[in-house]
């Protein structure tokens, strides 16, 4: 069982696709070696900002250094066993 479960309201009726994205997603974000993975989760058009860069595509995402820094750099601490 993944430990990334989502969970919703019972009143609200949620789409299982989108609870499947959003668990698969955030799994993703923290897999160190997924960056490319990580990409697809974004739209061909996709705009994404982080702190002053901005930038549009998946390409634009894929090859954003700070992009990359920012998503590789909280794994440089940590010891995978």
């Amino acid at each position: 069982m993944s430990s990334y479960v989502s969970q919703y309201p019972p009143a609200v009726e949620f789409d299982p696709a989108y609870k499947k994205f959003f668990e698969d997603f955030y799994a993703t974000s923290d897999a160190a070696e997924a960056h490319e993975e990580y990409v697809q989760y974004f739209t061909k058009d996709a705009t994404l900002v982080m702190a002053s860069k901005r930038v549009v595509g998946r390409e634009g995402v894929s090859h954003c250094f700070l992009f990359s820094a920012l998503r590789t750099a909280p794994w440089n601490s940590i010891a995978l066993q």
